[in-house]
């Protein structure tokens, strides 16, 4: 890095911000999960291979004649490793409170749309200006236990009247055609309010969510409403997706973005 930094500052810069910033800032971004931290890391590896032969390459170019520039010296190497050492965190929790924050899904209550394994990143600007919409996917914190985070898709907002029959969802006397929903045991019913619940009328600022797996997920059937205050961010796009069982990656699920 040093030699790069002698016969090429702009070049070096760039691998700095790559290096330095760029994937530490990814690495905190992302939920503790190893198989996305070790491709991380194996990335930087090779990127900094990558320098150190491209700083070799330079150096025969330029030979010894070099005369060492402000940007050479000691303190500025130091003042940089610092600055990147103390501004990863911030650049990290800055971005991630307000930006952009990743999730890992861990359950299949919103099969198929979203399979266990998946990382998702979650725009938390959606609802800056205004509220979420039916069909969105959300993350917000479970009404019951804030500590645990959850993902549904909103079914009803403020003023709607929900009302269930045999599965069927109607939404102010009209019945809703839901293309994510899945419904594991057909029509196959149980007692309580998974099958049959309602009519209600959604309080104003408040939502009515349901996993897209109906026949598992556990949701505002159950538990009651999810303020819209509370909401965390929109379900953007799935940027890892990981198969337990099968052991591998689930390549063919990167980068889909979720509707």
């Amino acid at each position: 890095m040093a030699i790069c930094t002698v016969v090429s500052p702009l070049r070096a810069l760039g691998a700095m911000l790559v290096l330095d910033v760029f994937f530490p800032v990814l690495m905190l971004l992302s939920p503790v999960r190893l198989l996305p931290l070790v491709l991380i890391g194996g990335i930087q590896l090779l990127f900094k291979l990558w320098t150190v032969r491209d700083a070799g390459r330079w150096a025969k170019r330029v030979g010894s004649g070099y005369q060492l520039q402000w940007y050479n010296r000691w303190y500025v190497y130091l003042f940089w490793s610092l600055l990147v050492y103390f501004s990863a965190d911030f650049v990290a929790g800055h971005i991630r409170a307000h930006h952009v924050q990743a999730f890992k899904i861990p359950s299949g209550t919103m099969l198929p749309t979203l399979q266990i394994g998946d990382h998702l990143l979650v725009d938390k600007g959606a609802y800056k200006t205004h509220e979420p919409r039916r069909g969105d996917v959300i993350v917000f914190p479970y009404p019951r236990d804030p500590s645990k985070n959850f993902i549904k898709r909103v079914v009803a907002v403020g003023g709607d009247t929900i009302e269930i029959r045999h599965k069927v969802v109607s939404l102010n006397g009209s019945t809703v055609d839901d293309p994510h929903a899945t419904f594991k045991y057909g029509e196959q019913e149980i007692p309580g309010p998974r099958d049959n619940f309602g009519p209600i009328t959604i309080p104003p600022h408040k939502l009515f969510v349901m996993g897209d797996n109906r026949d598992e997920s556990h949701d505002s059937r159950f538990w009651g409403f999810v303020d819209c205050g509370v909401v965390l961010g929109k379900a953007k796009v799935i940027y890892w997706s990981w198969d337990a069982d099968a052991l591998r990656v689930r390549w063919e699920r990167i980068s889909q973005v979720l509707e």
